[in-house]
């Protein structure tokens, strides 16, 4: 993927524009003064995406970079593990280290298995999505929900974490929490199951979710604090596996 330049740009001009105009907004009655913000300890994965339910979020993890919203584990042959970042939010880079301890969140799971209702057994990767009809899905639901299916938690002999307390050197604003998904001994045997709409669809017998949470923190915990990593297993063509 190509890396584009528009924030250096417009860093570059903010910087440009401050140096002239800086004296005159502070004594604008629209400005804010951003120096007085406090620190934050913050999952960017956690800002929801507007197309999909709270906090089950587009993109494919460690194979594709959509920016923040990284949610969905696709299953690689590598071993490396796939990153979830802790952010330090605050109005300059902190000069001395900062810690952020996660943790298993069960009760994120209950909420979105209550706001959703059940399992959407056409949710596709960005590339090569179909849906039962055969239409291209992208990175849409397909159909209605499985409501005899909810996600379930991805059982801890099914991953790894390096450790649940992530630490961020002074002088950073982020550093990884790293989760590897042990794909010789999860589950992926499919059924054929009944819709929401009566329609017959093949999904997968169980549907996992990692739900994290930021348990305690250095500073003040944000409000994005949670994320719900749905493991989604794709086949070596890359097509949402099982297909219709």
């Amino acid at each position: 993927m190509q890396k584009r330049n528009i924030p250096t740009i417009y860093w570059s001009l903010l910087i440009m524009a401050g140096v002239a105009l800086g004296g005159c907004l502070k004594n604008n009655k629209y400005y804010i003064d951003y120096s007085t913000v406090g620190t934050l300890i913050e999952l960017p994965m956690a800002a929801p995406a507007s197309t999909l339910p709270p906090n089950i979020l587009p993109n494919g993890f460690a194979i594709t970079d959509y920016g923040a919203y990284a949610d969905t584990v696709t299953y690689k042959s590598d071993t490396s593990g796939t990153p979830i970042y802790v952010n330090v939010a605050s109005p300059s880079v902190p000069g001395s280290q900062n810690t952020a301890t996660l943790a298993i969140d069960t009760a994120a799971l209950d909420s979105i298995n209550a706001a959703l209702g059940g399992v959407y057994p056409g949710y596709t990767n960005q590339t090569n999505g179909y849906g039962p009809n055969g239409n291209y899905a992208g990175w849409s639901f397909n159909g209605a929900p499985i409501t005899s299916l909810s996600y379930e938690l991805l059982p801890a002999a099914d991953y790894t974490v390096s450790s649940w307390t992530v630490t961020i050197p002074g002088g950073q604003r982020t550093s990884p929490l790293w989760v590897t998904v042990n794909t010789s001994v999860i589950d992926t045997t499919t059924g054929m199951y009944t819709d929401a709409n009566g329609n017959p669809v093949r999904a997968f017998n169980h549907n996992y979710i990692l739900p994290v949470t930021i348990k305690s923190a250095s500073q003040k915990i944000s409000n994005y604090n949670t994320v719900l990593v749905n493991i989604q297993i794709v086949s070596p063509a890359s097509y949402n596996y099982p297909q219709y």
